[in-house]
Parts: C-alpha cells; sequence; structure tokens
C-alpha cells in the first residue's frame, strides 16, 4: 500500500527580487510502514521537502497525498520530531508534556485515559522513571526520547524525523538509533528521516532518498543490507563507498571512509540517476 505520495512537488521562495528553488519536481512512493532516510547537501531541500509533507509550507508546484488524501494542512497523521533538544514544554513534566498532545489530539479521552496512554508509551522509549521530571532534568538524549513518545502517542501513520540526533554525541546517537528501530519494529509506523550522516542513513533505512542542490533527486537507493546492520561488515562499507560518490555528485565533497559530514562542493550537478540499489 503507498501511504505517501509526492507527484511534481515543488518548492520556491521570494527572496526581494530573487526566487530561490528549494524542490523541483520531487516524485516519490513511500509504502506503508517503510523507513525512509533522506540525505544531501545543505540547500538541498531536505528538512523543506520534510515541512511540505508536514503541511507546514504551501507547494509552488505538484501535489503531496497521505493515505490517499491531499495535504493541505497539518494532521494529526503526521507527527515530526525536530533536532532542537528543546522542543519540549520547560514548565510542564515528561509526563504532562505527552499528555498535553494526546489531548490536543484525543479531545474525547478523559484525564485517567491520557495518562494510562502516555505512561505507555513513556515505558515503550524506556522513560517510565522519568515520568515526573521536568526537562532541564534530563540529558538531550531523554529529551529526544520524549519527543518521540510524545509524537507516537498520537498514534500518526507517518513520523516526520528532522535530524533528531545530529546534536548528540556519538554514543547517545548510537543508542537511540537502536531504540527507534526497534519502536518501529514494535509500532509499524511510516518513518521519514532526514540525516546529513551516511552511516546513520545506512544503519536505519529500507530507501534512502539522494537530493542535490537545487531540491532535485539525484537517486532513490533501495538498501538491501541485511539486518541487524554492522559497520564492520565489508558490504557495509561497500554501501557506504556508492552514497558517498553519489553525495559527491549531488554537492558534497569529503573523504571516503569517514562518517564526518563532507564540505559543499561548488561542481555543476548531475541530472537524477533514478532507482539505484546497495
Amino acid at each position: 500500500m503507498i501511504q505517501v505520495e509526492f507527484q511534481g512537488v515543488g518548492k520556491t521562495f521570494q527572496t526581494g527580487n530573487q526566487e530561490i528553488v528549494a524542490l523541483d519536481d520531487i516524485c516519490l512512493q513511500v509504502r506503508q510502514g517503510e523507513f525512509w532516510t533522506i540525505i544531501g547537501p545543505s540547500g538541498s531541500g531536505k528538512t523543506t521537502l520534510l515541512r511540505c509533507l508536514a503541511g507546514f509550507e504551501f507547494l509552488t508546484a505538484g501535489k503531496i497525498y497521505v493515505s490517499g488524501h491531499q495535504v493541505s494542512a497539518p494532521g494529526r497523521d503526521r507527527m515530526m520530531v525536530f533536532q532542537d533538544l528543546d522542543q519540549l514544554f520547560p514548565w510542564r513534566t515528561v509526563l504532562s508534556n505527552v499528555m498535553l498532545a494526546l489531548k490536543l489530539a484525543q479531545p474525547g479521552t478523559t484525564p485517567a485515559e491520557r495518562k494510562s496512554l502516555a505512561l505507555d508509551y513513556l515505558d515503550l522509549m524506556g522513560l517510565i522513571e522519568y515520568a515526573h521530571f521536568y526537562p532541564y532534568q534530563l540529558s538531550g538524549g531523554m529529551k529526544q526520547r520524549v519527543a518521540i513518545a510524545r509524537a507516537l502517542g498520537v498514534k500518526p501513520s507517518v513520523l516526520l524525523m528532522d535530524e533528531p540526533f545530529g546534536s548528540l554525541d556519538a554514543i547517545t546517537r548510537s543508542g537511540l538509533q537502536k531504540e527507534l528501530l526497534r519502536i518501529w519494529h514494535e509500532t509499524g509506523v511510516t518513518i521519514i528521516f532526514v540525516t546529513h550522516n551516511i552511516e546513520e542513513a545506512l544503519l536505519l533505512a529500507d530507501q534512502i532518498v539522494v537530493l542535490a542542490r537545487g531540491g532535485t533527486i539525484r537517486a532513490v537507493v533501495k538498501n538491501v543490507l541485511a539486518r541487524p546492520r554492522s559497520t564492520k561488515n565489508a558490504s557495509f562499507t561497500t554501501a557506504w563507498q556508492h552514497l558517498h560518490h553519489l553525495l559527491e555528485q549531488s554537492g558534497y565533497r569529503g573523504q571516503p571512509g569517514t562518517a564526518s559530514r563532507p564540505s559543499l562542493d561548488p561542481r555543476p550537478l548531475a541530472r537524477p540517476l533514478g532507482q539505484a540499489t546497495l
């Protein structure tokens, strides 16, 4: 079943007398329960694509459908987790943050029902013992886990994640990647995840969209690496090098064999390659 579909999506921004193309003719189909990552250089439209799907941005061209319904505004079927570690309400406890989202999404439920649901999702994220803590008492990784619990509690059909682990240290990031995969398997939610990190994209995704500067699709790569995945496998290294090569052609410039964020490369971009397989 196709759950998310982008049909010729385009987005431009007007800055003074200058028109900036953020997205150009994006066509994608995401099946229910898949895990997609979007990767590309800064300025390639990764976050804009996610914001358009969330309903936060109006399209200049094309259409987006979720479960057969055209996206025209934000909706509870699409919840977004941001990179910012301070996206929780600081005056509310962890439990209260999750319960508030449930109240807004399901106004007919009672406080007792919302509390029970909130505790279930905090338990799912391993946070039950922190239910009565305030955000300032939590680490960055724990804050992101609360944000994920809050988003999942609304029971969206699609979870949108904009570099949610980008500000975390490597050990915390690795732990949350494993937690996210566990949650994905348990809930079956469709996930679309923006990242700058090749390793992260390969560890998480079924499909990897490589965007080029100017907001075009350079390639859609099917990730056939067997789960659970390990960075130590020779096949992982080969897949990493393939993605790195595509990113170089999309405006990145980095050193092969590293997982650091490459720098921008001003070379002209090639046309989209279409479907590729790792």
